[in-house]
């Protein structure tokens, strides 16, 4: 068993598609930043020249869009034995868990690369959870951690041990012995991760009355931004068709004004406290402060669609939210970001744009009214 110990590694979770974008908003912050390793699934290590609070502030200060999701790499444990590869993560834990969990919620959020490995994810939280509660005193939970204990499992990485402290100052095996995968086990903060869900995967349970996958998008938008519902309170849904976002507005409570040209879905029709425009969203106009929140799915150019929202603003409520998808609509992304929010800033303070977990060739904003 070997494992070694670092300062400023890290693993970065981002879309496949928008990695570099992901690493050029690192390298935005810290010039020196190196990416060490590239693993599937939009998964990157990388190796900070600042001390990590230092980069976590910076960090905390230019909130990044594309990168949903960050850990420490705080441990890299060597498996000699793939059937015994938890029993060994629990062993080194000791040494690579230098924060006092006593008393403290910890979740254990396990990922792996494609493979084919003896022991499943489950062993390795199975292990680790009594591990916490006997000796460390924590209690394992899922939701809502203090702490966050994240394991990434691959057959290999390119990180160089010599780059780290060997945890039980043994290196000479590191040239002898064939290895049988790797973990990398940091511990950290759920704000310090940026998303407190696993890799920044924010998942919901499919139900048999699903309109569209768009819901989803909806969903962990107000989950991550913490947008709060009032049973009663009015929402005003452009671009709804075919009706997915109206769906999950009204079953939150909201009576839901849903305006396109295109037809709602039949079952979302006839809801409680939804009510149908049929009219392109550029050409609905309302009284003034009415609604609760304003929310935007529609697919045209996104400036087109900020200046529609900019024209609605005086039917939403001063201080009431805007959630809004941005699509892109050609090959750069950032221009379309930028001029979308510089159009929606007119009338909207921004709060936070951000790459969901659902979005695909979109970014989603967050945003009040001023």
């Amino acid at each position: 068993m070997d494992f070694y110990l670092f300062e400023n590694l890290y693993l970065g979770t981002a879309s496949k598609k928008y990695v570099k974008h992901a690493v050029n908003e690192l390298k935005n912050i810290d010039k020196n930043l190196k990416v060490v390793d590239y693993f599937p699934d939009g998964i990157f290590s990388f190796e900070t020249s600042a001390t990590r609070q230092d980069f976590l502030d910076r960090l905390k200060s230019a909130p990044p869009v594309f990168l949903r999701h960050i850990n420490p790499i705080d441990g890299m444990v060597y498996f000699d034995d793939a059937l015994n590869s938890a029993k060994t993560v629990v062993e080194c834990l000791p040494i690579i868990v230098s924060h006092p969990l006593g008393g403290r919620n910890v979740a254990v959020q396990a990922r792996r690369a494609p493979g084919d490995y003896e022991e499943s994810l489950y062993t390795y939280k199975s292990l680790i959870d009594p591990f916490l509660t006997k000796e460390l005193g924590a209690k394992p939970v899922v939701k809502k951690p203090d702490m966050i204990i994240s394991l990434y499992i691959a057959d290999s990485t390119k990180i160089k041990p010599e780059s780290g402290i060997p945890g039980n100052g043994n290196t000479a095996k590191m040239q002898e012995q064939a290895w049988n995968g790797v973990a990398l086990v940091g511990v950290s903060t759920p704000s310090h991760n940026i998303c407190e869900w696993s890799g920044g995967a924010v998942r919901f349970a499919k139900g048999d009355d699903q309109a569209s996958r768009a819901e989803f998008k909806l969903l962990e938008a107000m989950t991550l931004f913490g947008i709060e519902c009032r049973e009663g309170q009015k929402a005003l849904d452009l671009g709804s068709s075919p009706g997915g976002w109206t769906k999950v507005l009204a079953e939150k409570g909201f009576y839901v004004t849903s305006v396109d040209k295109a037809p709602l879905n039949p079952d979302v029709m006839k809801m409680k406290g939804v009510n149908f425009v049929k009219k392109d969203a550029q050409f609905f106009r309302c009284d003034k402060d009415v609604y609760d929140l304003l929310t935007c799915d529609i697919n045209r150019d996104p400036i087109q669609t900020a200046r529609t929202l900019v024209n609605m603003a005086p039917c939403l409520k001063k201080g009431s939210p805007l959630i809004l998808t941005i699509k892109f609509p050609g090959d750069d992304p950032i221009k379309t970001i930028e001029k979308t929010r510089s159009t929606i800033e007119s009338s909207y303070e921004v709060k936070i744009i951000r790459q969901l977990f659902h979005n695909r060739d979109e970014v989603t904003l967050y945003a009040v009214r001023k």
